[in-house]
């Protein structure tokens, strides 16, 4: 016999930290593990260490009575004999230190796998909406947001390098004058450098080496990453300003073999592309997602989502985005992910940019997204710097590139299916000093 009864938390398959009425509940999909608690971290204080139940097919939940947002929290699991605290894959915001000093080990994961109990709820977008613009009428502004406003000269120096400094007088005015109604950020979710920059004291300084894909990164605030990149996206759209965030789904923090263990190591290693217990690498990084892997594509989809519904974000460009489209080895534009975001009524109505080649077999894949879908058109940069080097031979190919490449964009599937047109993009020249010459 079957019983109904209504609750009032969310359910276990509801995964993360979820707030409700007197307190809240955490659930960590963690099929690897035979045991997982969760570590509530009070400052000045050993963490209160609460045992979590399994509740159904790797699902770990505790609901813990007078928990608010704020609260820092990690979850503690075993893996190869030794006991780790480990990041939660659903936490929307981090305030562990983004940096340890390799080798990783169990006693620096207590401090960096620290996370934080998120209310989405409060914020006040005061009615502003998205502008809605058209892609064929988008003028997109590729930028860093500590750089950007680092180095622009008039921000206000308490807004330098945050994303409050994206929306100070002086940038406003900046994008105006150049008739930019898109801002397209470099990785805004919580990174890490790789373990051999850590060693030489650098960083990973434009973010592609993503930690916590939901929560944004704490180092471009000045006190609340969540609520200072809402009110920066508010203030852009009041001003007619769209936002796309470049998003990393292709590998994570944890690296190849030997890297540091995070979270899906430890939780779930179906998470990545293996091969006779080896990760495969297509993306220079060590380690590729399998999205072929149903809690990968839920873990993907839901984050899109959070971005869209709870940041107003307008849109997403796929670092290398030929990733989420293979099924193994080969390339797929019906691949379940792509069918996915196609039927979803939240993330189909979104700007979709990929940049669409990896390091894998066949991983050049220029025009062969799915409708709907943008892509970074690397052979108009091509071209039109040949052009203005003097190269012979390249007018014709310049035309072709002009009018859209056609040879690779068929016009019948226009505007659902387009080129994005730019000659300099983060990895290589800035535009100035693209236009800059020597006398």
């Amino acid at each position: 016999m079957v019983l109904f009864m209504s609750i009032c938390f969310p359910a276990p398959y509801s995964l993360g930290a979820k707030l409700y009425g007197s307190g809240c509940r955490f659930t960590l999909y963690a099929p690897d593990q035979d045991c997982v608690h969760l570590l509530l971290w009070h400052q000045g204080h050993q963490p209160q260490r609460l045992a979590m139940r399994e509740y159904k097919r790797g699902y770990w939940t505790k609901e813990v009575a007078d928990v608010v947002a704020g609260q820092d929290y990690s979850f503690e699991i075993s893996h190869n004999g030794q006991t780790w605290c480990v990041a939660d894959p659903y936490a929307q915001a981090v305030i562990g230190p983004l940096s340890y000093q390799p080798p990783y080990t169990p006693s620096q994961s207590t401090l960096l796998a620290r996370c934080q109990v998120v209310d989405h709820a409060p914020f006040d977008w005061q009615g502003v909406s998205s502008p809605q613009r058209p892609m064929c009428d988008t003028v997109i502004f590729e930028t860093h947001v500590k750089g950007l406003t680092q180095q622009y000269p008039d921000v206000e120096p308490a807004e330098k390098g945050r994303y409050l400094g994206l929306i100070s007088p002086a940038m406003l005015a900046f994008y105006q004058k150049h008739h930019i109604n898109c801002l397209q950020l470099l990785p805004i979710t919580a990174c890490l450098p790789e373990p051999h920059l850590l060693s030489q004291q650098k960083t990973n300084y434009w973010g592609y080496n993503p930690y916590v894909w939901m929560a944004p990164d704490p180092r471009y605030a000045e006190k609340d990453a969540v609520n200072e990149l809402k009110t920066a996206i508010r203030e852009l759209h009041r001003h007619d300003i769209e936002v796309i965030l470049d998003v990393v789904f292709n590998h994570t923090a944890e690296g190849g073999d030997g890297g540091p263990i995070l979270h899906f190591k430890a939780i779930d290693q179906a998470m990545y592309l293996q091969d006779n217990q080896q990760l495969r690498n297509y993306t220079g990084c060590g380690n590729t997602l399998d999205l072929r892997h149903p809690a990968a594509l839920k873990l993907v989809l839901d984050t899109l989502r959070m971005w869209v519904t709870h940041y107003h974000v307008d849109g997403f460009r796929f670092d290398l985005a030929a990733t989420v489209g293979r099924d193994g080895e080969a390339f797929h534009p019906h691949s379940a992910f792509f069918h996915a975001i196609a039927q979803d009524p939240i993330l189909s109505t979104v700007k979709l940019i990929a940049e669409p080649w990896d390091i894998g077999p066949n991983g050049y894949q220029l025009g062969q997204f799915p409708a709907n879908w943008a892509e970074c058109n690397d052979k108009i940069r091509d071209t039109t710097r040949s052009v203005w080097r003097g190269d012979p031979g390249k007018l014709q190919d310049f035309a072709t590139r002009l009018m859209g490449s056609r040879d690779f964009f068929s016009a019948s599937h226009w505007p659902d299916h387009l080129p994005i047109n730019y000659v300099t993009y983060h990895d290589g020249f800035t535009l100035q000093d693209m236009v800059s010459y020597a006398k």
